[in-house]
């Protein structure tokens, strides 16, 4: 049976590229970025009691065009950082 305790928020981050000429996707998100959005999470979590028994995980998501398709390729990378 799961409690509340076990619950998870995620936060998402969604990259989009036309091309991996400068890097994958998902290597966009650098320390600078990892920080800003950890922040943004804890503001949201203070701001946010019913969340507090939460577990928080910070998730990548990234968007690339796919030569074998007319669709994009779409890459999410879970617990992406800590």
């Amino acid at each position: 049976m799961t409690g509340e305790q076990d619950k998870v928020l995620a936060f998402v981050e969604v990259k989009f590229r036309s091309s991996s000429h400068y890097g994958h996707v998902l290597q966009t998100v650098g320390k600078f970025k990892q920080r800003r959005i950890k922040l943004t999470a804890s503001y949201f979590l203070s701001q946010n009691p019913r969340y507090h028994n939460h577990i928080a995980r910070f998730d990548i998501v990234g968007v690339e065009p796919d030569p074998a398709s007319k669709d994009p390729k779409i890459l999410w990378l879970r617990s992406a950082f800590c």
